[in-house]
């Protein structure tokens, strides 16, 4: 009996979860925002499952994901604190 898509993704995921946690916190130092790449990495990679199974290496592919995941919110991270920073600079030169 074949296990469809669906099952294969879970259990891709069950098995691989604990490893991209452990991979999101050495990117940012808290668990919840490891949990949080994570969940979204393995979002991402469900929506495009069956792209990803191509590729050959799934476990490449969404640990990929979650670098990614975590470069694009240090990004919104650093901008918001350097907007910010601007303004406390502008508004305490008057």
């Amino acid at each position: 009996m074949s296990i469809g898509p669906d099952e294969e993704f879970d259990a891709f995921m069950r098995g691989r979860w604990p490893a991209m946690v452990r991979l999101g916190y050495a990117l940012t130092g808290d668990v919840g925002h490891a949990e949080d790449l994570a969940q979204a990495a393995f979002a991402r990679a469900y929506a495009s499952w069956g792209r990803v199974r191509r590729a050959g290496d799934p476990d490449a592919y969404v640990r990929r994901i979650v670098i990614n995941e975590h470069r694009g919110r240090f990004r919104k991270h650093r901008v918001a604190e350097e907007l910010r920073g601007d303004l406390g600079d502008a508004a305490g030169g008057r």
